[in-house]
């Protein structure tokens, strides 16, 4: 307005800083964003070990890494190497998570089935995520992990042979039959030990044998005392897996020991 002289005032202005997701330019690239890193922490499987045509639960503990920064609307997606006969994801493959602090974790539970032909080895299984953080939507990031399959080992024998299957104290009897690996691992150090009341404790010693493959057993038993039962000796067939864990199968074969007979004659012609 018009004023006879000169007016001094003092008035004040309220600034408002940007807001956060407005800091940076919209075509900023990736370095120049800063987004929450989401690991896994530790994971474990049930049952623990898991043999070829099993189903089982996969748990992965899953953490923001990150100091400062959090991920939220996360979606965490399962997937399963792309290889024949890798275990398959047994129903939804992906898993929401609604937030994830600075240093926090959670917990994502998958079952899985696995094929019965499946090779004995680790499968990788991939997860990957989407997330967003304050300055970063729809992160993507991929992490990965390896879950190990087993072979459960398969022998049988072949029909086992014992000539004769009856003899006299101090004689000897053969034994042989082939025994025959029907799994898809390798049987280390397979040995086969033959005991009984009646017989010498024998150990034939037959080495590794390779999946589909066979190997044989032909052996000397020999008598020491007469026959006092049904004439059962006790086959026991040992075999250990690429982790020296070692496993038995028990058989039985029938072998009569008779008292020496030579002796019983030479005691009759001394009379």
């Amino acid at each position: 307005g018009n004023f006879a002289a000169p007016i001094e005032d003092t008035f004040y202005v309220r600034v408002y800083g940007k807001d956060e997701d407005d800091s940076l330019d919209s075509e900023a690239g990736e370095n120049e964003r800063t987004k929450a890193r989401i690991i896994v922490d530790s994971f474990e499987t049930d049952p623990a070990e898991i043999y070829a045509g099993q189903d089982f639960t996969l748990k992965v503990r899953m953490k923001n890494a990150s100091n400062s920064i959090a991920a939220s609307n996360i979606l965490f997606t399962f997937e399963s190497e792309a290889v024949s006969d890798s275990p398959t994801v047994n129903g939804s493959n992906s898993v929401v998570v609604n937030s994830l602090a600075p240093g926090a974790s959670d917990t994502l539970t998958i079952k899985f089935s696995s094929s019965p032909t499946a090779e004995q080895r680790s499968y990788t299984i991939t997860i990957n995520e989407q997330y967003d953080s304050p300055e970063f939507k729809n992160a993507k990031e991929a992490v990965k992990i390896a879950v190990g399959l087993k072979q459960e080992a398969r022998l049988n024998t072949g029909t086992i042979e014992v000539m004769p299957d009856a003899i006299s104290v101090g004689e000897e009897s053969n034994v042989m039959f082939s025994i025959n690996n029907t799994g898809k691992v390798m049987l280390y150090n397979v040995n086969a030990v033959f005991e009984a009341d009646s017989i010498q404790k024998n150990e034939c010693y037959v080495g590794n044998i390779e999946p589909g493959k066979s190997g044989n057993v032909d052996t000397m038993i020999n008598g020491i005392a007469p026959t006092m039962d049904d004439g059962k000796v006790k086959l026991s067939i040992t075999y250990e897996d690429e982790n020296g864990k070692v496993s038995t199968v028990e058989k039985e074969i029938q072998l009569m020991v008779n008292e020496d007979q030579s002796m019983d004659e030479s005691n009759v012609d001394d009379t």
